[in-house]
């Protein structure tokens, strides 16, 4: 049976769609349903689409690398705050993040017996911003021990894509930096009803919510201020301490979206493909219409 592993909701020209992307798929079965009319639609029929390589070896590429980042960032809260979860809560967040992600537990333990040895080197994290074809915005995650080369790095692919690096903060404008909390919907009775939800994000203190699928596990997010994420986080379980909390952390979510034409898609499609490549990239984050990515977008549309 297949298994969803990328959900993401958004609007086009006033309608409601519902993307849902499975593990054994061909280029030619990417569907998309429309939650109003549950009118089955295929990318390939849409020449825009038709030509994003959003397969199976890209899907499974992308979640090694996951798995490589988090371990970095797990040997870096190591070396901080040490490795017991109970005292580091940095830790704690992304072990629950890893395991979120279906990262095994073995390639976790391994990570924080990593960070117990001898070494100078420590990760930065840090975010750039670029103008992409069509006037796109992209806000570029890096997690690196070298900042100054991974900047140049990320520099000249865009330079080498035609597009335009981004000092001014023109481009932050267009997302919103949010904590995001996510809960295992069925560890709590009635989280699945929007209204039960609801109330227990006023009781947190989150600003709204949002339900999702990761990995085929069922998830409610609580949207917060990103300064608040660990202060919601503990607020939901002095309430239900048996709860199960998946992940706490920050994101950026789109609210300025962009239709691009066919040309610009395509031309998106490999920046966004050949700057993932690189090594010390951690998220992508865009704002265009449709595009398949994990980025949560809003409904302000130019």
């Amino acid at each position: 049976m297949a298994s969803i592993i990328l959900r993401q909701n958004f609007k086009s020209n006033g309608r409601n769609i519902l993307l849902l992307v499975f593990d054994n798929f061909s280029q030619n079965n990417i569907t998309v349903l429309n939650s109003l009319s549950h009118i089955q639609k295929r990318f390939a029929g849409h020449s825009k689409w038709s030509n994003i390589k959003f397969k199976k070896m890209h899907i499974d590429n992308a979640r090694a690398k996951v798995f490589g980042k988090l371990s970095m960032e797990i040997i870096q809260a190591v070396k901080d705050n040490g490795p017991d979860v109970k005292f580091n809560s940095k830790l704690a967040q992304l072990v629950s993040k890893a395991k979120a992600s279906c990262m095994p537990k073995e390639k976790i333990e391994t990570s924080i017996k990593n960070a117990l040895r001898e070494t100078d080197e420590k990760y930065i994290s840090f975010m750039l911003q670029a103008r992409g074809p069509g006037k796109c915005g992209l806000i570029i995650d890096l997690f690196t021990p070298n900042p100054l080369r991974s900047k140049a790095e990320i520099k000249s692919i865009l330079k080498k894509n035609d597009c335009t690096f981004i000092e001014d903060g023109s481009v932050a404008f267009m997302f919103e930096r949010k904590g995001v909390v996510s809960v295992q919907e069925n560890s709590l009775q009635d989280l699945s009803s929007k209204d039960k939800a609801e109330e227990l994000a006023i009781l947190i203190g989150a600003e709204s919510v949002e339900f999702n699928n990761i990995n085929n596990v069922n998830v409610v997010q609580f949207i917060c201020d990103p300064l608040e994420f660990i202060s919601v986080e503990r607020a939901i379980i002095e309430l239900h301490p048996n709860i199960s909390i998946l992940s706490a952390d920050v994101q950026y979510l789109a609210k300025s979206l962009i239709d691009l034409t066919e040309e610009h898609v395509k031309r998106s499609d490999l920046v966004i493909e050949a700057l993932s490549e690189h090594p010390d990239v951690l998220t992508i984050y865009d704002n265009i219409i449709g595009y398949p990515s994990t980025t949560i977008k809003r409904d302000v549309i130019f």
